[in-house]
């Protein structure tokens, strides 16, 4: 079944889920014999069409694309089914080999090269051959030449964010990312709401390379625009998880980073928060953050001032 072709199949099933007749569904918008075609694969409709069929169906959008989701393997998702196999093998190789087989291929999607970053940057591959090389600079340089992301564009950003210089992406451009981004963290739908998960990533390794980069001033103006947008909207499920994040992690390096107190003052705060929580859910997790950040915050101390922990 070709991949631009299936969603009439998945339409049926959905249809037969929800015990709908032929007839009822069609109604006055296309002909049963039509919607028949169309649920064999057999013709397309227009988005206009479709979108009455799935009013007729009592559906939106996002149900649509559940169904879709847990009915369809898109090729990206059988490379990733695939390559968590041989990650869970520690067949790191085997993870590069296919790669280089992959990106051999006449036609290379965008999508297919950032699931091959992905997993490289997962297992932490150095790039040693050219055409690795090349899919990382193919993919940088695409995304320089976008203006507003879509949400493959926002995990390929998020991946080579990481490891970044400002010579693969200036102060500028990062910076223009994590304003467009700030509407999405108060989100008005559900859509929003996943690129706003996406765009809180982007914040946080934004911030992260402003700060690394110098830029001081403005890493702490992100900080707090985020921290009153979050303040506001308190109802959404990640917003404490978030304001704790900036007041205990990003603000405190961003202090230390200029000599001022307040870094000490919040960095002592939030260890022994974690510290806290360590005691009660002696969870891994928090004892490698704890350790990682024990490491930063001492190296970017030079205040004078010493740590309590």
């Amino acid at each position: 079944m070709q991949e631009f072709n299936i969603h009439g199949n998945i339409f049926k099933r959905i249809r037969e889920d929800r015990g709908l007749k032929l007839k009822d569904v069609a109604g006055d918008v296309i002909s049963t014999r039509t919607l028949m075609r169309f649920e064999a694969d057999e013709t397309s409709v227009t988005l206009a069409t479709f979108n009455r069929l799935l009013n007729n169906c009592g559906i939106g959008y996002i149900d649509y694309f559940g169904y879709l989701h847990n009915n369809y393997k898109s090729e990206t998702e059988i490379l990733s089914d695939k390559f968590l196999k041989l990650l869970s093998e520690s067949n790191r190789s085997g993870i590069v080999s296919e790669s280089i087989k992959l990106l051999k291929q006449d036609e290379v999607s965008f999508e297919l090269r950032v699931w091959i970053e992905y997993f490289l940057n997962a297992i932490r591959w150095e790039r040693n051959s050219e055409i690795l090389f090349e899919n990382e600079r193919i993919v940088k340089e695409h995304l320089k030449s976008v203006g507003r992301f879509s949400h493959n564009e926002l995990l390929a950003f998020l991946l080579m964010l990481n490891t970044a210089t400002v010579e693969d992406f200036s102060i500028d451009y990062v910076s223009r990312i994590i304003e467009e981004g700030m509407e999405y963290l108060a989100p008005k739908n559900l859509y929003d709401q996943i690129l706003g998960l996406s765009y809180v990533d982007i914040l946080i390794n934004g911030v992260g390379f402003l700060t690394k980069n110098g830029e001081l001033e403005k890493a702490e103006e992100y900080c707090n625009q985020a921290l009153k947008i979050f303040n506001e909207n308190r109802a959404l499920p990640y917003s404490i998880l978030i304001i704790r994040h900036i007041k205990g992690v990003l603000l405190p390096k961003i202090y230390l980073s200029q000599n001022k107190i307040e870094g000490v003052e919040m960095a002592n705060k939030y260890m022994k928060y974690l510290e806290a929580v360590i005691e009660f859910d002696n969870l891994p997790e928090y004892k490698l953050s704890r350790d990682a950040l024990h490491k930063e915050f001492y190296e970017l101390n030079k205040t004078g001032v010493s740590f309590d922990f």
